[in-house]
Parts: structure tokens; C-alpha cells; sequence
């Protein structure tokens, strides 16, 4: 698993360092690590990024996904108020926003969401509107001017039988 192996986000990182492409958000899990970078400048370099990162970190798969963006909904008052997420995330349901990615600071400071970027608009405006009614001590921003690439990196332990199609554990 990812989380057991020392130098894995390094060797990660350092595939997208190597290709003079920084990264805009990280966040990541146990057995992933997601890596958001500004699509222009990763498309031209897609095939390098990867095959580094094959050959460094040698993960059990890679996804990439393109055309999303980040919204970022900030604000000191989020961390005393029970039920920010539920709201925000109640609200783009009910605009049915498929959320592709969802991560939140240690300090309850704030709470980065990932939305497809055809969704980004009307995105905005539900997390509007769940503000005006009753989340005044926090603000949202949206990031939609450069289109982001995402890449998922994962290292589980598992690996699938073909065969069969079952989860065998490597560990």
C-alpha cells in the first residue's frame, strides 16, 4: 500500500517536477494520491509524466481526467458551524452536480471541491444560494479560468485476477 511505502509521493512529485509541471492541489488517501495540475501544461507532456511515474513509483494504476474545476468554499466560521458540508453538498445534489472530488483542511478552514467543468457555473450558484441562507461567515471561490488535468495514482496491494476478476492481495 501506498501509505507503507516511504518516498512514494516524493517519487511521484518528482515526476512532475522533472517535466517543469507544478501542481495546484494534493490531496490524497491511504492507498491514493490525487495530483491536480493546470492542463496546458500537462497535456503536451501526458506520456512523459506517466511513464515517470511508472518507472519511479511503479503504482498499480494511473487515471487521468480532464476539463474540471475547483471551487474552494473558505471561511473562519466554518469550523464552529455543524452541517457547512452537508449544505454544500445537499445543495449540488439538488442541482444534480456530480462532485468528482471533495477535500477539506485540517484547520475546517476550508473545503475544495472538484466538479466538471461544464457544471462549474451552475455549481457556483447553489453554493450561492446554500450561503445566502444561512452561511454567512463564509465565502466561496471558484477556479475556472485554467482547466485543470487530474491524476490519480493509486497503490493498493491489491491486483485483479483476470480470469476471474477477483481482488488478490500482493502485500
Amino acid at each position: 500500500m501506498m501509505n507503507s511505502e516511504v518516498g512514494f509521493g516524493r517519487k511521484v512529485l518528482q515526476a512532475f517536477e522533472e517535466n517543469d509541471i507544478s501542481f495546484e492541489h494534493l490531496p490524497s488517501g491511504i492507498d491514493t494520491m490525487t495530483v491536480f495540475v493546470h492542463q496546458d501544461e500537462f497535456i503536451n507532456k501526458e506520456q512523459k509524466v506517466v511513464s515517470a511515474i511508472q518507472r519511479m513509483a511503479k503504482p498499480d494504476t494511473i487515471d487521468i481526467e480532464s476539463d474540471l474545476a475547483l471551487i474552494a468554499v473558505v471561511g473562519r466560521g466554518m469550523k464552529s458551524m455543524r452541517g457547512t458540508a452537508a449544505r454544500i453538498f445537499s445543495a449540488l445534489a439538488h442541482a444534480h452536480i456530480n462532485i468528482k472530488m471533495i477535500d477539506q483542511g485540517s484547520s475546517e478552514m476550508n473545503i475544495i471541491i472538484g466538479v466538471a467543468n461544464e457544471d462549474f457555473e451552475d455549481a457556483i450558484r447553489a453554493i450561492y444560494q446554500t450561503q445566502r441562507r444561512g452561511m454567512s461567515k463564509s465565502i466561496f471561490r471558484g477556479e475556472q479560468s485554467e482547466l485543470s488535468s487530474v491524476v490519480t495514482i493509486s497503490k493498493t496491494g491489491f491486483s485483479r485476477n483476470e480470469s476471474t476478476g477477483r481482488l488478490l492481495w500482493q502485500g
